[in-house]
């Protein structure tokens, strides 16, 4: 394995890959896990005492090369739609806001609702709210699987706040796909467009008021 020389890892990030590695074992089992952890060159069987050397682009990788190994396109977008962990800022939120809009709006002042690398911006224009997501690292930007998965993921914590499986006006991406985008679509319950202008959540104004 490549040496590495920065230092350890926060407590967050390693709660947010153990999550996904979580999903993943649920998904495909523990032999594609450790295979995918390998690649990764993440500690396999993974050991949190021995993930010294790991950074946010080893997420990253980690999803991609699931999606890649799993042969299913809709991989990254499944494990987004099934992310479950409120560690840290969400529990903060969940606790502390009254609605989706307030959670949204502190969320951004400190930190992110799934991940402390991508960035927010919500705009309002009439009844119509666009909550866009960015990875703030370029290479991980330009991760398509890890788009998907973070914005899924988002989608996921809003819902799990909420405690209800609400419906966004549209789902969109930067990026292109020829396969994989009806399974995502009927996974996610809502409305999902390629090749727009942004990465971002379409809501209405009803659902940011909804309560926490």
């Amino acid at each position: 394995m490549e040496q590495r020389d920065y230092a350890g890892p926060d407590d967050g990030l390693l709660l947010h890959i153990e999550h996904i590695i979580g999903m993943i074992r649920r998904i495909s089992g523990e032999v594609f896990l450790a295979k995918v952890l390998e690649r990764v060159g993440l500690p396999c069987p993974w050991d949190r005492t021995a993930a010294i050397h790991v950074v946010q682009h080893d997420e990253a990788e980690l999803i991609r090369t699931a999606t890649e190994m799993s042969g299913d396109p809709a991989y990254a977008a499944r494990l987004g739609i099934n992310y479950s962990s409120i560690t840290s800022v969400p529990g903060y939120v969940a606790r502390n806001s009254r609605t989706l809009r307030s959670a949204i709006q502190r969320s951004k002042r400190y930190t992110a609702l799934s991940s402390a690398a991508l960035d927010y911006d919500m705009r309002e224009r009439g009844d119509i709210a666009t909550l866009s997501i960015r990875a703030r690292d370029p290479a991980t930007d330009r991760n398509f699987p890890h788009r998907e998965f973070s914005v899924f993921a988002v989608l996921s914590v809003m819902r799990y706040l909420v405690d209800r499986t609400f419906q966004p006006v549209e789902v969109t991406f930067r990026h292109r796909r020829t396969k994989g985008a009806e399974p995502i679509r009927r996974a996610s319950a809502c409305p999902v467009l390629w090749d727009m202008a942004e990465d971002s959540i379409r809501m209405t104004e009803q659902t940011l008021d909804l309560k926490i």
